[in-house]
């Protein structure tokens, strides 16, 4: 009986031992959870910091974005829209193609101008003027009476009532007895000068 009880000693003993392994082996178990706990933990607290700081900057972004929006719907008189700078563009280009159609339709009417034939008018020959002449108040001479202005000379009268049709040399103009008085070299202005009409 002493060898059961020994024997019951020992298992109680060898029984106590697996249960103080046991329980061993437990505390060892609950406390890596409880370290796999704390670790988790932190993260789930770090992660909540992160989204409260996201959460803050997202806010700040937002409020940004609508001062921006505010200040650009303030009415700018110096500040030309969008809207205004496309109608200008638009009346532009309107100006721009009415200008290319007032040069074509210029361009047509001048070859149409082109090829009608010129009409020229003759000048009207000057209306013969009858003075008496200084020598013979009877005599009558056919010609003009001109009238000198600033910049006449004898020549430039003459060339320009040939230019007329009317026959006459500068010696017929000097030689005329009406013209006794008047000085080719020196003319004066509202000087009367004939010119003779030499058929």
């Amino acid at each position: 009986m002493k060898n059961i009880l020994a024997l019951a000693a020992v298992g109680l003993l060898a029984g106590n031992c697996v249960l103080q392994a046991q329980d061993a082996s437990a505390i060892a178990d609950r406390q890596a959870a409880e370290e796999r706990y704390q670790k988790l933990l932190g993260k789930v607290e770090d992660l909540t910091a992160s989204i409260e700081a996201q959460n803050k900057k997202i806010a700040d972004l937002q409020e940004q974005i609508k001062s921006a929006r505010d200040e650009q719907a303030k009415v700018n008189p110096d500040v030309v829209g969008r809207d205004e700078l496309k109608a200008l563009a638009l009346k532009l280009k309107e100006v721009d193609e009415q200008r290319a159609a007032d040069k074509e339709l210029i361009i047509k009417e001048i070859g149409r101008l082109a090829q009608v034939p010129a009409v020229v008018t003759p000048k009207p020959k000057p209306k013969p003027v009858s003075t008496d002449p200084v020598t013979d108040p009877n005599a009558k001479y056919e010609g003009y009476e001109h009238i000198v202005k600033s910049g006449d000379t004898l020549s430039k009268i003459v060339t320009a009532y040939r230019e007329q049709g009317v026959k006459v040399t500068l010696s017929q103009v000097t030689k005329h007895p009406l013209n006794a008085k008047v000085d080719p070299n020196k003319l004066l202005i509202g000087q009367k000068v004939f010119i003779p009409d030499v058929k």
